[in-house]
């Protein structure tokens, strides 16, 4: 099986209006990230298209999509199936889409980029840990045991099904 293309996924031009969010997606962007995103489509275009079912559900590219309305489009190319995907297909490569993969090498950002740079791009201060703080050591003992005690009790709420669903 060629794995280039094991479900036959082809490019395919729809209209951005036909297209369906699908109801189980789980990615957020806050304002700053859209900005970040809509700078980086005026400047590079869509090198990462949106991927689509046959019945024109968003798979992968909820974001995108929502920026290029914004934009004023009306049409994008989709990476389309040539058939359709099942229920549970599209949930799991919903997720696997949306999951971030891999760490920073963060040596190579300090070293090899320019930090205002990083930062035009979409990085915040809270995306360096020597920005954060000036060190690790820092945290306190206290600190992280109140953090701990937090994420416990959330924990806890939420094996009695007392948390609030999120919508």
């Amino acid at each position: 099986m060629d794995i280039n293309n094991m479900y036959g996924w082809q490019l395919e031009k729809r209209k951005l209006a036909d297209l369906i969010g699908y109801h189980k997606n789980p990615r957020q962007l806050s304002e700053k990230e859209a900005q970040q995103l809509k700078r980086s489509i005026a400047r590079f275009g869509l090198a990462d298209k949106p991927i689509i079912n046959t019945d024109n559900t968003i798979i992968g590219g909820h974001q995108r999509v929502a920026i290029l309305k914004e934009l004023g489009y009306s049409e994008v190319e989709c990476w389309v199936p040539h058939q359709k995907l099942s229920d549970e297909e599209v949930e799991e490569f919903c997720i696997r889409l949306n999951r971030n993969h891999g760490q920073w090498d963060w040596d190579i950002l300090a070293n090899e980029f320019d930090e205002d740079h990083l930062f035009e791009i979409g990085f915040t201060e809270y995306d360096f840990p020597s920005t954060k703080m000036e060190s690790q050591d820092i945290i306190s003992d206290e600190t992280i045991d109140e953090y701990c005690e937090l994420c416990k009790q959330k924990l806890k709420k939420k094996k009695n099904g007392t948390s609030k669903k999120r919508d």
